[in-house]
């Protein structure tokens, strides 16, 4: 019965949807008493039409959805994350609440017999009818059958505890669908009320559709009507300031300096990660299988793929192409992330690779070609009688990308480089000095550090390093840190000893993306709700915590 443990192992798949619905339904029922029911408790927080909402039921909802975005993600929420479901869960409860007064008002019912025709009939809900889908995609109307005439057949307590779990799961979902059909009703109620009349599609037709051709001719104000003959009072510009005032109305908005204290991994937080790479390294080493290891610990684990020079970043390659078949390279700290690769095989490559460096000599209008050239000799023996090269290409290259590593460029393959340099590069051996090369760039050294023609065959575990729960209340004590101390004295004395760099924005009371931040509500709010000169406590922001100043404000 593949269906049937299908539906089973994808239950709380099926259930997310249907308890993101009904978390909503029980609060207005239980938890917000709009019926009258029994009485609530808690610290209002807000009201809709009037009916109160207390925080003790808003958190218990926030609650349940965290939980539900917890199972169906894997992951905890983080902070970001949190303010969005508390936003969602308070923008859910005022849209529910305000269908469901929507939906008394216009007494609308949806009756047994409605429910029956729907889910026994042609027109099935799609949400339940995709788990009676067997392999070639062909709808299996017989099990759909005997699950609604025998619901504990195919949904069980996870606990085994209660017996009539499925028949209780599929009262809930019948719950569900009297609520959805309650609002498809409304929805068709608001449409049937809009009436476009013969003369409304008339005049849009017209519009879209009616040209004309005209003759004209432009006269200039200006050569016809000297300004010295128009006398404009104040009383003038204040009568047509009033009677268009529309042309000068403005948003409010306020501006903002702020601050971010980055986040990111602490030393302890990489240390700590490196130890667990380093343990699966010894692990390896030790015999176990790669590729079990890599399903374990890896956070993308991988079988194996072959790999040319340049086709992973440099550290990565380095350390793998220096290693042989069986050998384990690593762990291996890179931008991304820690990284331990096991060495499975080598073949030969369709592509030869070089891998060299350089140092440049640019020769511009303004500068003497023939001392250039005499400079560019001179380095160029200084490097051949074995004077370091790396310091050489630091000391005089003009090539500020490459100067930083002293002078390497990194493998490449022919058709990467200007011709030139190509020629000269691949036509010399390993540990060669040649030139000076002359191409558009200007005058190179060029040493060829290494030749090969090999592809690896690599297994990869890489482990990312995650900010621990201790280094971000670490980071949020330093910056409620700043913000006090910046009350205390002023912001911008605080960030500059600090050495912190002040950005500025501007932000429009109607909400939206606000540049350099991104779309956050929270800071939209606080923003208009305080005056000018308040510092704020530390905002969660995308790249850290961000600490705020209003510095100016417009109404």
């Amino acid at each position: 019965m593949p269906i049937m443990t299908r539906m089973r192992d994808n239950m709380p798949v099926i259930l997310f949807g249907l308890l993101i619905a009904f978390v909503i339904t029980i609060v207005f029922e239980w938890g917000m008493d709009y019926l009258g029911i029994r009485g609530g408790g808690g610290d209002v927080i807000g009201s809709v039409n009037g009916k109160k909402i207390s925080y003790r039921e808003f958190a218990e909802v926030v609650r349940d959805y965290t939980e539900l975005r917890k199972a169906q993600t894997g992951v905890e929420p983080d902070e970001n994350q949190l303010k969005q479901i508390r936003e969602q869960v308070w923008q859910s409860l005022v849209t529910q609440y305000l269908l469901e007064e929507e939906i008394q008002r216009f007494y609308i019912q949806v009756t047994d017999q409605e429910l029956i025709e729907w889910v026994r009939g042609d027109n099935l809900p799609e949400d339940l009818k995709r788990n009676f889908v067997d392999s070639t995609g062909q709808f299996r109307r017989d099990l759909y059958d005997q699950f609604l005439d025998n619901p504990n057949q195919f949904i069980r307590d996870p606990q085994g505890v209660d017996p009539n779990y499925g028949s209780t799961w599929l009262l809930e979902y019948e719950q569900s669908l009297r609520a959805r059909r309650q609002q498809e009703k409304l929805q068709s109620l608001m449409l049937a009320s809009v009436r476009v009349t013969e003369g409304e599609i008339h005049q849009l037709f017209v519009e879209q559709s009616q040209t004309l051709t005209a003759l004209y001719s432009l006269f200039d104000a200006n050569s016809l009507v000297r300004d010295e003959d128009v006398e404009l009072t104040q009383d003038h510009l204040l009568r047509y300031y009033e009677e268009h005032l529309e042309r000068y109305r403005y948003e409010a908005s306020r501006s903002l300096n702020y601050v971010v204290l980055p986040e990111g991994p602490s030393v302890s937080d990489s240390a700590s990660r490196m130890t667990d790479m380093e343990e699966v390294a010894e692990k390896a080493r030790s015999g176990m299988d790669f590729i079990d290891l890599a399903y374990t610990y890896s956070d993308s684990p991988d079988s194996g793929a072959f790999f040319k020079h340049g086709e992973m970043n440099p550290e990565l390659e380095n350390a793998a192409f220096a290693a042989r078949p069986g050998d384990i390279v690593g762990p291996v700290i890179d931008v991304d992330g820690i990284h331990l690769l096991k060495v499975v095989d080598e073949r030969r490559s369709s592509d030869e690779y070089v891998r060299a460096r350089h140092i440049l000599f640019t020769l511009s209008g303004s500068e003497d070609t023939n001392v250039v050239k005499l400079q560019a000799d001179s380095v160029a023996s200084l490097a051949r009688g074995g004077a370091d090269f790396a310091e050489l290409a630091t000391a005089f290259s003009k090539d500020p990308g490459s100067a930083r590593r002293g002078g390497d460029l990194g493998w490449f393959t022919r058709g990467r480089m200007t011709p030139g340099f190509e020629s000269a590069a691949f036509g010399a051996s390993e540990g060669e000095i040649v030139g000076p090369v002359r191409t558009p760039f200007g005058l190179h050294i060029i040493q060829v550090t290494g030749r090969d023609a090999r592809e690896l065959k690599l297994m990869h575990i890489s482990m990312e390093i995650e900010v621990s729960p201790q280094t971000r209340n670490d980071l949020y004590d330093r910056a409620r840190d700043f913000a006090y101390n910046a009350r205390e004295t002023d912001f911008a004395t605080e960030t500059r000893q600090m050495g912190f760099e002040v950005r500025e924005t501007r932000i429009l009371e109607e909400g939206g993306v606000i540049p350099g931040i991104g779309l956050n509500e929270t800071v939209t709010r606080w923003a208009f709700n305080n005056s000018v000169g308040t510092i704020s406590e530390p905002f969660t922001l995308s790249d850290g915590y961000g600490i705020l100043e209003i510095a100016d404000a417009r109404d």
